[in-house]
């Protein structure tokens, strides 16, 4: 007989407030973004868990100019793009999934050197402008771990 369980999981794409970062130009820009939640993972299912966060780039200044500005990605706990794993608190199981910028999750969000970046232009005015970015996150299918909640921290830059 097989045992099934489910597994909670949390992925916190940003724990801090929105942090924010000021062009030579004058304008004043932040980046933010809401949790990647995996709500349960079913390692017995041939199914992957799917999931999607948006990202908020945020710029205000005195100018009335359009920027162009890069978002990247760090690796988290794992310190490589392509291998990026959540942990337990209560076990030493590693948990795999990705953060994607396409749909088919395809494109692995990196960090600059490995990986793809968000791209956008933004036009910057006294009025605060935001730009939203929806990412797909997803933990592949056959995974075997114990039961519990697995988390991995990352950091969004936003480049200009």
């Amino acid at each position: 007989m097989k045992r099934l369980f489910s597994l909670a999981l949390a992925l916190w794409l940003a724990h801090a407030p929105p942090s924010e970062a000021q062009l030579g130009t004058g304008a004043t820009c932040s980046v933010s973004a809401s949790p990647m939640q995996f709500i349960s993972y079913n390692a017995f299912l041939d199914l992957p868990s799917d999931t999607v966060s948006t990202v908020t780039v945020t710029c205000y200044g005195l100018l009335n100019v359009n920027i162009p500005y890069q978002l990247r990605l760090s690796s988290g706990q794992s310190g490589d793009i392509n291998a990026r794993h959540m942990t337990s608190s209560g076990s030493s199981d590693q948990l795999s999934y990705q953060i994607y910028t396409n749909l088919l999750r395809t494109n692995v969000w990196g960090n600059g050197t490995q990986g793809s970046q968000i791209n956008g232009t933004m036009l910057v005015q006294l009025i605060a402008t935001s730009s939203l970015h929806t990412v797909y996150g997803r933990v592949p299918a056959g995974q075997v771990v114990q039961s519990g909640t697995y988390d991995d921290s990352l950091l969004v830059t936003v480049v200009f």
